[in-house]
């Protein structure tokens, strides 16, 4: 049987991600303004787990390989053990006795490409064997920067001799002492701090030995370096970056006041480190200082003294931090944000930014102006613009909605899609007409760019206004409004229409598509049905359907209920051909489900088998149903 390790990733949209990409896109409503996709939550389809799976003789192949004698058959063996540790291939550790064999080689690439494949599988057994490696006299830098980390996880007490010794050897590189110098800081080890102390306060030392032992102290001693940070805080900057790796720990009074002074110093890397042990103890002792550093030319110190301003918590601090949602560094700005969206639910607070977001969504109409002037205006506010209105959306401020229909269609794209999100939360019934005529306005611009030249106004490409439409379209549908013309909007975006560069965006046709399903919830439409049934089932070589529009067409496929044959047959028929696809297969499986009533489990968890490796395992006879049971 094949041998599996699950896999940590999930599935879910046919894609790999991380959890933050599932909280912003496919998963649960954001809270913070973030974007959100109603079509991608509902329905939400299952996730399921992925299993790498190898066969059960591979490790023993290996330990084969390894015993031929082979240099370049080792240092191929030892990149295949790399690779397999991190597909999470159970049952690594029955090599390390062949493996460890190698460590004295006469060849240095076969010692190197053993000790990393060791040092990869986490070989504690191997340490005794490493650490000869790594004091040997023939001990190379690529050799000891392998293996010191390692020693140091494992806290091999009979390296901590090594590394002091490389601290003070003349003949030591830089990069090795470097290298003892981490490790001992990793370690803890209390015997190495006067040593690191004189290296680190040692202005003839290079800044190179200086800063790692001033860290490294500081991770040892984590008090009473107060009185050494006084004598060097008047220095050169390698003096200062010196005081402040010192004291990155304390939090005495003395140390207090030392960072105090350190984190208004002109070098942005100083402030930085002082700012951020001054926020650790607590946020509010940057207040008597904290405005002058929110103009820091450093954007990461403007970051660091943001968190601190806002845990004052009051109007005058919002009034303050609310023109850094103009920044220029984005996770600035959307850090301020999120963070007024987050106090707005206090409600000593709730009326200061409703204020704030209201003036920051202001300022010059870039209407009527000359082709120059308005780049200038729109290079300097279309930030703020952004933040402001993904803020009115987040806070419900319904007033807003004038103003946010008239920046549909502002020269920047950013700017458009936040506004449409916007509309879309505050879900106004008197603002579907207005938004509906943009949206039609701006459809016809996509196909014909001379049909209206005010709606692409600074739109470089037309499937810019791709994610803008799609909002507006989910609009459409979450507030069950479907004149006539809205519907027939919607139709236009379903087909694929060539060549591809006449089409409409993916996104805005998915959004359509999902869109007429919750139109024509239980009430088939044979025309619809069978060109989503295409859809479908179009994979075309060239040019095939694009993922997003296959899964949305078999969604409302199955919101319709269709029992047309060959609408049914093709949900059926791609709900077994990509089983193992969330955006696909799963989607099928929700719409067969819809449309016949019947339950059919959810695929998963998937065994993947591992190929890709040199060594693989020529086993003809092994049954079938055997490579996917076993999971330890």
């Amino acid at each position: 049987m094949l041998i599996c390790a699950p896999v940590l990733a999930i599935r879910l949209a046919g894609v790999t991600i991380n959890a933050r990409a599932e909280y912003e896109r496919n998963g649960k409503p954001t809270t913070n303004g973030d974007t959100d996709w109603s079509m991608y939550r509902d329905p939400m389809l299952p996730r399921y787990k992925i299993f790498n799976c190898f066969h059960p003789q591979l490790a023993g192949l290996l330990v084969r390989a390894l015993q031929q004698g082979d240099t370049e058959t080792v240092r191929v063996v030892s990149s295949e053990i790399i690779i397999a540790q991190k597909r999470n291939m159970p049952g690594l550790h029955k090599v390390v006795a062949a493996q460890v064999k190698w460590l004295g080689h006469e060849h240095a690439v076969a010692r190197r490409s053993v000790a990393r494949a060791l040092v990869s599988i986490d070989a504690k057994e191997a340490v005794a064997d490493l650490f000869k490696a790594n004091d040997a006299n023939n001990a190379t830098i690529d050799m000891i920067l392998i293996t010191d980390p390692a020693l140091a996880r494992w806290d091999h007490l009979p390296a901590r001799g090594t590394w002091m010794q490389r601290l003070t050897d003349p003949k030591a590189s830089m990069t090795v002492r470097v290298s003892a110098i981490e490790s001992l800081q990793i370690v803890r080890h209390s015997g190495a701090a006067d040593m690191l102390q004189n290296i680190a306060t040692d202005r003839q030392v290079s800044a190179q030995l200086r800063l790692p032992a001033a860290r490294a102290l500081a991770d040892i001693q984590m008090a009473g370096s107060e009185s050494i940070a006084r004598s060097l805080m008047a220095g050169w900057l390698t003096d200062r970056l010196v005081v402040v790796s010192l004291l990155r720990h304390h939090s005495g009074d003395e140390a207090v006041q030392l960072l105090k002074k350190m984190a208004q110093d002109p070098e942005p890397a100083v402030a930085a480190v002082a700012l951020k042990r001054l926020l650790e103890i607590d946020p509010l002792l940057i207040e008597p200082f904290g405005d002058k550093l929110l103009a820091n030319a450093d954007p990461k110190v403007r970051l660091l003294v943001a968190h601190g301003v806002f845990v004052q918590k009051s109007p005058r601090a919002l009034g303050v931090l609310a023109p850094l949602l103009n920044d220029v560094y984005p996770p600035l700005r959307a850090f301020v944000r999120r963070k007024m969206i987050e106090q707005f639910a206090m409600p000593e607070l709730a009326r200061t930014i409703e204020r704030l977001a209201v003036q920051q969504a202001g300022g010059g109409d870039w209407k009527d102006r000359g082709e120059t002037a308005m780049a200038v205006l729109v290079k300097s506010q279309w930030r703020r613009l952004e933040q402001a209105v993904i803020m009115l959306g987040a806070i419900d401020y319904k007033p807003a909605a004038d103003r946010l229909i008239s920046l549909l269609q502002y020269p920047r794209v950013e700017v458009r899609v936040a506004a449409a999100i916007a509309l879309r939360r505050l879900a106004i019934k008197e603002t579907l007409p207005d938004v509906f005529d943009y949206a039609k306005r701006a459809a016809n611009w996509q196909i014909k760019q001379s049909a209206d030249p005010h709606v692409g106004l600074g739109v470089a490409r037309k499937h810019e206004l791709d994610e803008q439409m799609a909002h507006l379209l989910q609009m459409f549908a979450l507030m069950d409004y479907f004149p006539p013309e809205v519907e027939r909007l919607m139709r236009k975006h379903v087909p694929k229409t060539t060549p591809a560069v006449e089409r409409f965006g993916k996104e805005a046709r998915a959004a359509a598509i999902w869109a007429l399903g919750h139109f024509l919830a239980g009430r088939p439409d044979k025309a619809l049905a069978d060109e989503l049934a295409r859809r479908l089932d179009d994979n075309s070589p060239m040019d095939p359907e694009e993922a997003v529009v296959k899964r949305m067409a078999a969604i409302t496929l199955g919101r319709m209920g269709v029992k047309f044959p060959f609408a049914l047959g093709m949900v059926k028929k791609h709900m077994t051909l990509s089983a193992s696809t969330v955006d696909l297969g799963g989607a099928c499986r929700w719409a067969y489900m819809q449309i016949t009533g019947e339950y059919i489990e959810p695929f998963g968890p998937m065994y993947r088998k591992q190929g890709g490796l040199s060594f693989r395992i020529l086993d003809e006879d092994t049954p079938e149903d055997e490579y996917d049971t076993e999971i330890e």
